[in-house]
This record gives structure tokens, sequence and C-alpha cells, in this order.
């Protein structure tokens, strides 16, 4: 999984990518969300796609600390399969 930009103040837009997940399957219906967290805040929430990647948006939160490194992770519901990447506030 990565994090575009990997940095950047509270407040600021963050893209993530994840592949190798497992893939949803439109033929049987069967789909897969996966959960984002910033520092364990809930951020996003996607589905993954039938090649088995994922992309969400979302907003540094606002209690973010500047000088942090704070943890990404993708969770897959219902399944144990998760991913991270680190995310820097600068300080000021």
């Amino acid at each position: 999984m990565t994090a575009s930009p990997s940095s950047g103040i509270k407040g600021s837009s963050i893209s993530i990518e994840g592949k190798g997940f497992v893939a949803s399957s439109p033929v049987d219906y069967r789909t897969y969300t996966v959960d984002i967290k910033y520092a364990g805040e809930n951020v996003a929430a996607t589905r993954i796609d039938r090649w088995g990647s994922f992309k969400a948006t979302f907003n540094v939160p606002v209690g973010a600390s500047p000088g942090s490194t704070n943890l990404i992770t993708a969770t897959v519901r219902s399944l144990s399969m998760q991913a991270s990447t680190s995310h820097m506030v600068p300080g000021r």
C-alpha cells in the first residue's frame, strides 16, 4: 500500500492505493470493502476491484500532531487481511 504524498499538514488530502488484495467477483456477487484508518481514526472505506486493488482519498485528520509520523491501515472487512504505510505531518 502506498500513500501520496508521504507527508502533509493536517487537513491536506492524501490518496492511497493498495494492490494484491483479495479480488471482488461480480460473477458470484462477492465484494470486499476496505476500512481505512489514520492513526487509529476511521477516515475512509472503499471497495476492492476485481483485480484485488483499491484507491481512496481522504484528508489528514485535524487532530494529527505536527512533527508526528502516523500509521495508515487498510483492513478488509470480515477477513484478517491488512496492509499499512506511514504518513508524516511536518513540524512547525
